[in-house]
């Protein structure tokens, strides 16, 4: 691969709310790479209601070499308890 490039978005009731584009550009054949992200949240009082995010809130991922797509996927995110005046905070299991 001489021009990889992963790509996450995050959908909010089907609209992009946020993008990030990683390029690492030349991939060396037959070797095992990883990647690591931190993700900082907002302030609790810029946070949406999880209840209003549970199950509404999507995950886009998608690795590309050029043009040509080589993954992609989509994860649906729903929040365990999810009720009235919480807020969205990822909880560690």
């Amino acid at each position: 691969m001489n021009n990889f490039k992963m790509t996450q978005r995050v959908l909010v009731f089907g609209k992009c709310t946020e993008e990030w584009t990683f390029k690492f550009g030349f991939v060396i054949p037959g070797s095992t790479n990883t990647w690591e992200q931190t993700i900082i949240a907002a302030p609790r009082e810029r946070m949406l209601p999880a209840e209003l995010l549970s199950g509404n809130l999507v995950v886009e991922t998608t690795f590309t070499d050029g043009s040509l797509l080589v993954a992609k996927t989509l994860v649906r995110i729903f929040y365990d308890g999810a009720k009235a005046g919480s807020v969205a905070t990822a909880a560690k299991k």
